[in-house]
Parts: C-alpha cells; structure tokens; sequence
C-alpha cells in the first residue's frame, strides 16, 4: 500500500526552473505509472514570480490554490 493509493487526482508543484520543470515531469510519469487511474496534473507556479520560484513564494504572493489551479 502506498500513500497515494485510491487518489483520483494528483497535483505535483515543484519549483519555477528548469531542475522543477525536469523533476516535475519525472515524478508525474510515475506516480502515472503506479496510479494508471488517476489524473496528475502540473501546477504550474507564475512565471511573473521569477525562474526559481516555488509555491511557497507564489502563496506569499498571494495566489491562491484556485489561481494556480
């Protein structure tokens, strides 16, 4: 059993640059893989917030779960 076990919906948010970007791909292919029922999505963080931004500088920000959804 796992913690993801039983989701319909996968959210992966990781930082604003290249490394994110990369890491993001990597970790929705298998989480895909080991749930082929669920829908993962990327969050994607606003660009206006800088190449290395991350969710907790788009919540400072001001965004909220709805913005980036």
């Amino acid at each position: 059993m796992n913690l993801l076990d039983g989701r319909k919906n996968v959210y992966v948010c990781l930082d604003n640059d290249k490394t994110g970007e990369e890491s993001t791909l990597r970790i929705a292919k298998i989480i895909s893989d080991e749930l082929p029922n669920a829908c993962v999505y990327k969050v994607p963080i606003p660009t206006d917030l800088g190449g290395k931004a991350d969710l907790t500088d788009a919540h400072n920000a001001g965004y909220t779960s709805k913005d980036l959804l």
